[in-house]
């Protein structure tokens, strides 16, 4: 049986799309060092996807293991890590492949979530009413 959790029928829902996995909770934990809450979830982050959707980061496979990045634990990198070594062309990076409210895209079809909601206050006029309008 398929759990009911809001996290996990996103990440079944999203999964199929090969777009990496969804989190449910994208923001970084906020104790992290400045430098990561500052640029996100990044490639080469090593971490645990917590039930509730979250990611705990644990440290980068890219910078060494004295790199601030990867000193926030006491632990760090476990013992004897070497860094993998980058090189900045072999990702891709498409900072517009999604644009704000896209969810994704079928085939030449781009399904976007755009909601707007209004409501009336029960006892400020005659009647009550909520409107919302998907599009």
């Amino acid at each position: 049986m398929h759990s009911t959790a809001a996290s996990d029928i996103y990440a079944r829902l999203l999964l199929p799309h090969s777009h990496g996995y969804p989190l449910w909770i994208p923001e970084p934990n906020e104790i992290l060092p400045t430098e990561y809450i500052d640029t996100g979830i990044n490639v080469g982050d090593l971490g645990l996807v917590r039930q509730d959707g979250g990611f705990d980061f644990l440290f980068n496979i890219f910078p060494g293991a004295d790199h601030t990045i990867n000193k926030w634990l006491e632990k760090g990198p476990p013992e004897g890590y070497e860094p993998f070594p980058q090189n900045k062309h072999q990702f891709y990076r498409n900072s517009n492949q999604f644009s704000p409210g896209a969810l994704g895209t079928l085939g030449d079809r781009k399904i976007e979530l755009d909601a707007k909601a209004s409501a009336q206050i029960l006892g400020a006029s005659a009647g009550g009413k909520i409107n919302l309008e998907l599009t």
